[in-house]
């Protein structure tokens, strides 16, 4: 169980360092939530009992939850349901605030809107550390006036106002106190840590994460966000890798090489990993035994055939659709996992 954070490093209860390894859910993200709880909470519990996890990562958004005033009941009770079910598996579980869904809402970076979410959602588990906030789903505003002093401190553009992250990080301690571990995300949807150290956010046991889809070599991993987890915190807590990407950016034709490398390099730097997602035709070819996906020597990353939209349009709605042909990182993360995240 989370304690603190101590330099670089998570510390549990018995002092020892703490690696994360999890899995992201967005069922709840989505406007139709509700048809997607079953399906979430299959994936939750094939995260914890087949993939092994230390902790599940519900994607969650600020448009459902405040739908009504001052939130929508039935929504918060499906959050406390699958938060709950993690927790009955001894998981630790990432509360992330996700808008991508909502075209309707400003999705770049927090708004008022946030900080309301975070004031309705936070204080509900104020005093359970295995409950982490983490703040804002890809931060993704950048403006010609300086993108990271935005990312902190907020801007306004077009008439729309953005939160900073330090903003958003005080009202949740306000709201909950210092007990629950917050992940920020970086700006450049959350690619890229780089000029962290001129930015940090100030308080007490806040960690960063970053997502590397498409990050392949040491050189950039150490630019990106290696170099930062030297001196604060850092956990990879988005990434995946797998054929019929519907964006190339999302695969890599040397994949075969470069994941055992990744994953090396992650041990090495005790940088925890949580990667997406358990639908078919990424992690999984079928979501009733949730077998693997695998790399194999045809991998090649191709983008148009009608396999791929099966697994665009599961990515989308969190879909069941099977796709057996798919290939992809499952079967090497879930060995990763077993090994490690339980150790």
């Amino acid at each position: 169980m989370f304690a603190h954070t101590s330099s670089n490093n998570l510390i549990d209860t018995q002092g020892r360092v703490m690696v994360p390894y999890g899995l992201t859910v967005f069922g709840l993200a989505n406007q139709d939530w509700q048809g997607q709880l079953a399906q979430d909470d299959n994936q939750i519990r094939a995260a914890i009992t087949q993939w092994c996890t230390n902790y599940v990562r519900l994607q969650i958004a600020p448009a459902n939850l405040l739908s009504e005033a001052p939130y929508d009941a039935p929504y918060l009770t499906a959050i406390e349901g699958e938060v709950q079910l993690a927790l009955s598996y001894d998981n630790d579980v990432i509360l992330t605030a996700q808008t991508e869904r909502f075209t309707d809402e400003p999705a770049d970076n927090p708004t008022e809107q946030t900080i309301q979410f975070w004031k309705v959602l936070a204080p509900i588990y104020q005093h359970n550390p295995r409950v982490w906030f983490d703040l804002f789903n890809e931060p993704r505003l950048q403006t010609s006036s300086g993108t990271w002093s935005d990312w902190q401190n907020g801007v306004t553009v077009a008439g729309q106002q953005y939160v900073g992250m330090q903003e958003l990080a005080d009202a949740v301690r306000a709201a909950a106190g210092n007990v629950n571990l917050i992940l920020v995300e970086g700006p450049h949807d959350g690619q890229n840590l780089g000029q962290l150290g001129s930015h940090l956010i100030t308080g007490s046991n806040i960690a960063y994460a970053a997502h590397t889809y498409g990050q392949t070599n040491e050189g950039v991993w150490n630019s990106h966000f290696g170099n930062m987890a030297k001196t604060v915190p850092v956990i990879v807590d988005e990434w995946s890798e797998w054929d019929q990407s519907s964006s190339a950016g999302d695969c890599s034709p040397l994949a075969a090489t470069y994941v055992p490398q990744f994953f090396s390099y992650l041990r090495q730097n005790q940088i925890g990993l949580g990667s997406w997602g358990l639908i078919p035709g990424v992690l999984v070819t079928n979501t009733s035994t949730f077998t693997p996906t695998q790399i194999t020597s045809t991998y090649t990353c191709s983008v148009s055939t009608a396999e791929s939209d099966v697994v665009k349009a599961n990515r989308v709605a969190n879909g069941s659709q099977p796709v057996p042909a798919a290939q992809g990182v499952g079967q090497l993360l879930q060995n990763y996992f077993k090994q490690y995240a339980r150790a």
